[in-house]
């Protein structure tokens, strides 16, 4: 009688025991690389005359990194600027109107008494059309050469590479004296913010978000913790792999961190959200161990309890006072924003036992209010 009664006590506490779950944070591998990495190159073909960086050099958007040979260039802007600077031609055709005009006035008063014929009126005026049109022509000339001195410059300015972004040289290409017409002759990076990137399993796909906050940790020799932020969730999963990937933005305004780190990444969120599912979990982990009485009254009152603080997972089979050693069976009632991986690390399970139970794979989507069966399988 005593060895059934201790068999009772030994099913009832081994009832309640929740199954092992998984460590405080969940980590994923993660790669640290620049926020863009651009190839600079020429937008003319020509010789290089200079390459004013090297390998290593920080450099600023709108630095000239690199210049063509450009003497017939610079030839043509000076021929042009000449032309735009010279005047003489407008004062001659302003000398030339203004004396058709005091022309006109003289003949003006002839004409009016008749005393100058028809044609030679018509002459003197037709001679200060002439003369206004030829000043215009002038000017219109003048503001070409302005026009032609501007592209010039342009030209000249095309024989300079700058940098179109704030970074580092990552590498050099061709050197003063080579040929440039369509290769690249710097590799540029960005390196501030940084971006992260993660693959995780299908089975995150929705838990993972735009905006969500996430922990770094870099690989030695760097150390600390740095915090970014999700920017991209690709919409598209690897089907051969049956993993999407996430893009995190680091900030790394004082340049600490080089690209091409690995590093450990923890999603806020997800920690939170796992930390607070394990918490109704860890209060029945500690039941106190007394009489049989005691064991009984006490095994009841917790399932009372984890049944009303946890509504999401309820006992549909065998009572716990079933003596044959038989364990209940238990499903949980799936919430808005848990996902497989989630639910599965709140009980100790991985994400196939967990498709396993239910007769699911793990691609298939779940919805709220779904209930899945979470008894390991060889607890049944």
């Amino acid at each position: 009688m005593i060895e059934d009664f201790g068999s009772l006590i030994f099913t009832l506490v081994a009832f309640t025991a929740p199954a092992p779950m998984a460590s405080e944070s969940i980590e994923f591998d993660g790669l640290i690389e620049p926020y863009r990495v651009v190839q600079v190159g020429s937008a003319v073909p020509g010789v290089i005359d200079s390459v004013a960086v090297d390998r290593g050099d920080m450099v600023k958007k709108d630095q000239v990194l690199a210049t063509l040979q450009s003497g017939v260039e610079k030839a043509t802007v000076a021929l042009a600027r000449a032309k735009a600077e010279m005047e003489a031609t407008i004062k001659a055709k302003q000398e030339a109107l203004e004396f058709a005009e005091r022309k006109l006035e003289r003949n003006k008063d002839l004409y009016s008494q008749k005393a100058l014929p028809d044609q030679q009126w018509d002459e003197v005026e037709t001679q200060r059309l002439l003369a206004e049109h030829d000043l215009t022509e002038a000017l219109d000339n003048k503001q070409l050469a302005r026009l032609e001195l501007k592209r010039a410059i342009e030209v000249v300015e095309r024989m300079n590479i700058r940098s179109p972004i704030n970074g580092v040289v990552v590498e050099r290409f061709l050197h003063p004296g080579e040929y440039v017409e369509d290769q690249p002759i710097l590799k540029l990076a960005q390196i501030h913010p940084l971006n992260v990137e993660v693959i995780l399993p299908v089975e995150m796909l929705g838990s993972v978000k735009a905006g969500m906050g996430a922990t770094v940790k870099p690989e030695a020799p760097v150390t600390g913790f740095y915090t970014a932020k999700v920017k991209i969730v690709d919409k598209v999963v690897d089907a051969a792999s049956g993993t999407f990937g996430v893009r995190l933005e680091l900030p790394n305004p004082d340049y600490q961190l080089p690209p091409g780190l690995k590093c450990k990444v923890v999603f806020l969120e997800l920690e939170k959200q796992a930390t607070e599912l394990k918490k109704p979990i860890e209060k029945s982990e500690s039941s106190p161990k007394g009489s049989l009485h005691e064991t009984s009254r006490e095994t009841d009152q917790g399932e009372k309890q984890t049944a009303s603080a946890t509504p999401k997972t309820e006992a549909l089979s065998a009572s716990s006072a079933n003596p044959t050693g038989q364990v209940m069976t238990q499903y949980h009632e799936v919430q808005s924003g848990e996902s497989l991986y989630l639910i599965a690390n709140k009980y100790g399970l991985s994400v196939d036992e967990l498709c396993r139970l239910n007769n699911m794979h793990p691609r298939q989507i779940i919805r709220p209010g779904q209930k899945l069966l979470i008894t390991p399988e060889e607890q049944q």
